[in-house]
């Protein structure tokens, strides 16, 4: 079984950062839980967004090493909620082209054990295959980042630490057409725990969502292969 670690940087997070906050104060819509009607706060969205930004970037780090190509995620505000891809390929002579599949890009913690697609997102967008990536994501980064503007000294300023570097792993796939085949629905509203242990965490899904352990995801070298390849036959 294969994965795939990719070290991203200070300056690859302050990216990431700056695009969900102008995704926060251009399209007020996205400030409401789907469904629900209920607010989110700007903390936990921009660390949603933040976390999610940084999976499609370390993903198309990966893709540029395997295809020897420079691919990127895309950092434009769209104005609607259709979304086309995760990320584009550039050619050699600078020209832009999306894949041929639509892939899209889940980001988790580390210890997350399910891949949740939302079921929505599943019916309406037809993706071709969901990566989960794990991204370790400090759940204070915001206050570290302000860290040099507190003045906080001493053992506090150690406890809370620095962003230096942001590490992910690209762990596992599913192709779409085996989702309904290998996950089980969850409704909203419904608690999930993470584990069979007993004081394992549990957590509220705010919406239905198609829940499949990360152990059967794909992550064989072959299987990985396959991925990438379909990718690419869109050059």
């Amino acid at each position: 079984m294969n994965s795939f670690k990719i070290i991203l940087s200070k300056e690859d997070y302050l990216k990431c950062l700056w695009f969900a906050l102008r995704l926060w104060y251009a399209k007020k819509d996205s400030r409401i839980y789907y469904g629900m009607g209920t607010k989110r706060d700007a903390v936990s969205y921009i660390t949603s967004m933040v976390r999610g930004k940084l999976a499609e970037l370390s993903f198309a780090k990966f893709l540029s090493k395997e295809l020897g190509l420079r691919v990127e995620p895309d950092f434009t505000i769209k104005r609607t909620r259709e979304k086309i891809s995760d990320i584009y390929i550039f050619l050699e002579n600078g020209r832009k082209k999306l894949p041929k599949i639509k892939i899209n890009i889940i980001a988790t913690s580390p210890n997350s054990k399910f891949l949740l697609i939302e079921r929505r997102t599943f019916l309406k967008t037809n993706y071709d295959a969901y990566v989960l990536i794990f991204v370790d994501l400090p759940r204070d980064h915001l206050i570290r980042l302000a860290l040099p503007m507190l003045n906080i000294k001493g053992e506090l300023k150690v406890n809370i630490g620095e962003i230096r570097t942001i590490k992910t792993e690209i762990f596992g796939f599913v192709w779409s057409d085996e989702v309904k085949k290998k996950a089980k629905l969850v409704k909203k509203n419904s608690w999930l725990r993470e584990s069979n242990k007993a004081k394992s965490k549990i957590f509220l899904l705010r919406s239905d969502n198609y829940v499949l352990p990360i152990s059967l995801l794909k992550r064989s070298e072959n299987e990985w292969k396959k991925l990438i390849d379909k990718v690419f036959l869109s050059n």
